[in-house]
């Protein structure tokens, strides 16, 4: 409200100018209100994208922690395997040391015979 000399005049009105700047101030917000409610949908969206990634990689990570359990129970197996096939080298080894003390005694009897015939 307006006074001149201490009576009220009632409401004070805007002028032409300070209409204008008043709609362009207000229009400002509503542009600036527009841009975060965008920016806002963006955040939205982009956080979207993210999660959805984040739970790609999730199933990634399970996938190769899948595989990495096979390869272990592979390497188990092979290790296995190769106890296997040295346990079994240890037994041809023992065979052909058997082997070798058989020639060895094979070849002392031909010579003990092979002197007896000389002898006769």
């Amino acid at each position: 409200m307006s006074t001149v000399g201490g009576v009220a005049l009632g409401p004070r009105y805007l002028s032409s100018n300070e209409s204008q700047a008043a709609s362009a101030a207000v229009a400002l917000v509503a542009a600036l209100a527009a841009d975060v409610a965008a920016a806002v949908a963006d955040a939205l969206a982009l956080l979207a994208l993210v999660r959805a990634d984040e739970a790609d990689v999730a199933a990634l990570v399970a996938d190769v922690a899948a595989a990495l359990a096979e390869v272990a129970d592979d390497v188990a197996d092979v290790e296995a395997e190769l106890a296997e096939v040295k346990a079994l080298d240890a037994l041809v080894a023992a065979d052909e040391a058997l082997v070798a003390a058989a020639v060895a005694e094979a070849a002392a009897l031909v010579a003990l015979v092979a002197a007896a015939v000389a002898d006769d």
